[in-house]
């Protein structure tokens, strides 16, 4: 008799189909530094489409399930850049689609996210925050993007003000709260034997580039959920609608095989050994439960447009229609 999937049966058949290929390889925390707008980027447009998409992906599953998570962060879905964050080959597009020189701007806003609904918009020039006008320099956006911006975020309704064409307008943005306040693209450096390619760190959830690139959605989707559910199930009980979940003959013990960026890079036992990774029954059922909870939150708030989030048409000017998945050649 065929009946409908439980969440867990779709989400443990669905990670099983491909987990002789890929691992989710996201059990350590983050160790090494990061600093913003250094990391190889890929070309515009597919570096806004891919970003976009990471953000969309995400986005549902860090605020539906902000309640189970052990701390919230104020989520804007608003990404910011500047000038000195490109190389140099990048500059001249950057500066045409977005302004961002010498001020920074807004690179990416969310569809349906607090920055949509405050009025941003990317090409959007950063003027002021609370009353403090921005320096035109890249050490001003520096400081916003790690520090000034989440600050103002966290104690609430932050004011903006910026120039759109020859108009300056006056927007106030409220967060929402989330299981994280950012969702990033990196790049790892494999050579410093950085190998997991989707991890949580502070208010941030980290992807790999060349990882998201390649991935399919609904992996890319399950990865962030299971991620999600290690670093809920790491600091608090879990969630009691769950109990009976776990009690239930649809929980599927499972091993992912070799080690995502080993795959990525052909790396084979030669060069390391495969990192095993056993999710637990528990980290398993929560991330069914959090996809559903994703799901459910996309069609409640979610109204039907023609520019899906994941669409740069939704997110950036530049290269906005245009089709094709993004390349893994840097500029």
């Amino acid at each position: 008799m065929n009946g409908p999937a439980s969440p867990c049966k779709r989400l443990t058949a669905g990670i099983l189909t491909g987990a002789a290929m890929l691992c989710l390889a996201a059990c350590t925390t983050l160790t090494a530094p990061l600093t913003p707008g250094l990391e190889p980027r890929l070309a515009l447009a597919d570096e806004t489409r891919l970003q976009a998409r990471i953000l969309a992906l995400a986005a549902p599953l860090i605020i539906a399930n902000a309640r189970h998570c052990p701390q919230n962060h104020p989520y804007s879905g608003l990404i910011t850049t500047h000038i000195a964050d490109w190389q140099a080959g990048e500059r001249d597009h950057v500066r045409a689609a977005y302004g961002a020189d010498p001020r920074a701007a807004v690179w990416i806003v969310a569809e349906g996210s607090p920055a949509a609904g405050a009025g941003l918009m990317p090409g959007d020039v950063l003027l002021s925050l609370n009353g403090r006008w921005s320096e035109p320099n890249a050490r001003w956006h520096d400081d916003l993007r790690a520090r000034t911006l989440p600050d103002a975020l966290r104690r609430g309704e932050t004011h903006l003000r910026v120039q759109r064409g020859d108009e300056g307008i006056e927007l106030v943005l409220i967060p929402q709260p989330a299981c994280a306040a950012q969702v990033r693209l990196v790049s790892i450096d494999l050579a410093g034997g950085r190998r997991q390619a989707v991890w949580m760190a502070g208010d941030t959830l980290f992807v790999d580039r060349a990882f998201a690139a390649v991935t399919p959605d609904d992996r890319l989707r399950q990865y962030m959920a299971l991620v999600l559910a290690r670093h809920i199930t790491r600091h608090q009980p879990l969630p009691a609608v769950l109990e009976r979940a776990l009690q239930g003959p649809d929980i599927v013990r499972f091993a992912l095989g070799v080690d995502a960026m080993d795959q990525l890079t052909r790396r084979g036992p030669e060069h390391a050994a495969p990192r095993w990774r056993t999710p637990s029954e528990a980290e398993i059922a929560l991330a069914g439960h959090l996809l559903v909870q994703a799901e459910t939150h996309v069609s409640l708030v979610s109204p039907a447009s023609p520019a899906s989030p994941a669409s740069p048409a939704a997110s950036g000017p530049e290269g906005a229609s245009d089709t094709g998945s993004p390349s893994s050649g840097q500029p």
